[in-house]
């Protein structure tokens, strides 16, 4: 398989597209490793972090109810985000 970002060097990694962090895994568990959140990448890219997708939590909620995952738990930080957005 090829990275899917730089097109020409071959994949020995998935790149979570919403971070494989310990808070994100904490909230979110095996939904991080879900193919929607992963793609291909080759050690350069997925290393450096150039040229790779990186989603905010929002849109990792999004995609995952697009894929029809229930999400049930979101972190502190998008209760915090959701709660400024109402009243703001």
């Amino acid at each position: 398989m090829i990275c899917c970002f730089c097109k020409k060097n071959i994949a020995t990694e998935r790149h979570h597209k919403f971070p494989n962090t310990k808070a994100n895994r904490k909230v979110y568990g095996r939904l991080l490793d879900e193919p929607f959140n992963c793609v291909p990448a080759c050690n350069n890219c997925n290393g450096s972090h150039r040229n790779v997708i990186i989603w905010d939590e929002k849109t990792f909620i999004q995609e995952a109810i697009k894929n029809g995952y229930n999400i049930k738990a979101i972190s502190k930080t998008m209760k915090v985000k959701e709660r400024w957005s109402k009243n703001g």
